[in-house]
């Protein structure tokens, strides 16, 4: 595995070190959850923008009461 520095403040590295230690995982795994938990939480107000743009739009919100329908009978 490729490796580079990364340059932190004091108090980042501390906290960095400090929550990956109460996880029990390395500080590498710690920033790997972290930017997984980052794209997350975009996917997810991604998600709710679009559910916005669908809730303006007739027939989107038709399409979606279909679906939910449909999925209701199962």
């Amino acid at each position: 595995m490729a490796q580079t520095t990364v340059r932190l403040s004091d108090s980042t590295r501390d906290a960095l070190n400090h929550l990956a230690r109460e996880r029990g995982v390395s500080a590498d795994r710690a920033v790997a959850l972290a930017i997984q938990a980052l794209r997350d939480e975009e996917w997810r107000r991604q998600a709710e923008r679009e559910a916005l743009e669908m809730a303006h739009d007739p027939a989107d919100r038709a399409t979606v009461a279909e679906t939910l329908a449909f999925f209701g009978d199962e």
